[in-house]
């Protein structure tokens, strides 16, 4: 992206500023957490279990694939946790959608594989061998159509071809364990999480979702993310406890999940209160289906960049032409187009147009991979800005009009030298509540 794009933008940001009459006035300390109220502790179950979910799908896409797949079991009595990892390919068998229409390229596979007479032969998704979903469904009459559904036919597809409601009881079949609550984490939501603990978010997820030079792929890069998350709850369950609640709240509210905050938060101070914090012993993996002793890599926040490099450079060696996509420049344009668009809208006074176009781009959080720091928190207070702005046009409550800025607010404390804009949303909202005491909305 231009230097001149980036300014032009930061314009529009002192422009909306001026709009709503505060560029002049002092920064204010930000909120003094220790006067919140205290809430009462939250009484937790004997055993948990928690599906935690790495959902891929594209900015803007229609479909979505459930990709990083854990079932988490808590046992607050004997303060163990056992964590049931499935690899995405994990074979299942599903009826395939009425308006199913396969794509061109999984049709030639299943030319090619029909032609060869390859009897279960792999795909390009390392599918594992796994447990069915009960009654066989039916397949196309057309050998190829019915080759290429069978080919389709891996866990992870659930998602894409129906729905996450859908998806679920299949996981719990395969891990024994029934779901209390689901949590779905996206590219944005995971990078965010990874800088709280301190990580690259980066090179972590480059690392976490490498699979190419396993000899097992797929299934080792599922156990890889599952020893990933046993680290983090022996080694980092104090990293989030530093940052107040208010924080918290805004981090986990990134989530896609039917878990109460307040639950979640009460298993965070406990896990850290428990003889579990220090204790690896305590927190043990399997992979369901079993696919025997896997090779188990720890990671830590300065080593993670040199495993990396190592699985790359062999990687290079086996494919002299891969190289690592940046995706950085279509972001950025991305996030433009969806804020020129709604600054468009406000400079026209629709706020309701405005907050449309908005909406993708706040229910993904792509703005949360930019990984130029200083760029990063500056459109997260250029957002801010442009939704409390749009609330103001369409009429909303105060509460309504300052809860995405707060959100945000919050989510810059979180960051590395963040507070100095998280001091400008601070500004604004200000602005917002006295533009509401005052009835001048």
């Amino acid at each position: 992206m231009r230097v001149s794009r980036i300014f032009c933008w930061m314009a529009a940001a002192v422009a909306i500023m001026a709009i709503v009459g505060f560029v002049t006035a002092r920064p204010k300390p930000s909120t003094d957490k220790a006067s919140l109220p205290v809430e009462e502790r939250v009484e937790l179950p004997s055993t948990l279990n928690i599906l935690v979910v790495g959902i891929d799908k594209r900015y803007l896409a229609a479909k979505q694939h459930c990709d990083a797949i854990h079932m988490v079991h808590i046992d607050t009595v004997s303060e163990t946790i056992e964590i049931v990892n499935v690899p995405r390919g994990t074979r299942v068998e599903f009826k395939h959608p009425e308006d199913w229409e396969p794509e061109p390229e999984l049709l030639e596979l299943a030319r090619a594989q029909l032609e060869m007479e390859v009897k279960d032969a792999s795909t390009p998704f390392d599918v594992a061998q796994g447990i069915t979903g009960g009654n066989v469904p039916s397949e196309p009459e057309d050998p190829v159509l019915a080759r290429a559904w069978n080919i389709e036919q891996y866990v992870a597809n659930i998602c894409k071809y129906y729905d996450f409601e859908t998806f679920v009881p299949h996981i719990e079949r395969i891990t024994g364990y029934k779901a209390d609550y689901a949590v779905r984490v996206g590219f944005s939501e995971a990078q965010a999480f990874l800088r709280v603990l301190r990580f690259d978010p980066g090179e972590t997820l480059q690392f976490l979702r490498h699979r190419k030079t396993y000899p097992l792929g797929d299934i080792q890069r599922s156990y890889n993310q599952a020893i990933f998350i046993k680290d983090v709850i022996v080694t980092r369950s104090d990293q989030a406890l530093r940052f107040p609640k208010p924080a918290r709240a805004a981090l986990f509210r990134l989530l896609q999940t039917d878990m109460p905050f307040q639950l979640a938060d009460a298993l965070l101070v406990w896990v850290n209160e428990s003889a579990m914090s220090g204790d690896a012993a305590r927190v043990s993996n399997r992979t369901a289906p079993s696919w025997g002793t896997l090779e188990e890599i720890h990671v830590t926040e300065s080593t993670v960049g040199e495993v990396l490099n190592e699985r790359l450079e062999h990687l290079r060696r086996l494919q002299p032409d891969f190289a690592v996509q940046d995706l950085q420049a279509q972001i950025h344009a991305d996030i433009l187009r969806s804020m020129g668009q709604a600054y468009r809208a406000i400079q026209d006074g629709d706020g309701d147009q405005a907050l449309a176009q908005l909406q993708p781009l706040q229910e993904s959080h792509l703005w949360l991979q930019m990984t130029d720091e200083k760029a990063r928190q500056r459109m997260t207070v250029v957002l801010a800005m442009l939704d409390g702005m749009a609330h103001l046009q369409s009429g909303s409550s105060q509460k309504e009009t300052r809860a995405f800025a707060q959100d945000a607010l919050e989510l810059l404390y979180l960051e590395v030298n963040g507070e100095a804009e998280a001091a400008k949303i601070r500004l604004f909202l200000d602005k917002i509540d006295s533009l509401y005491s005052t009835g001048a909305i």
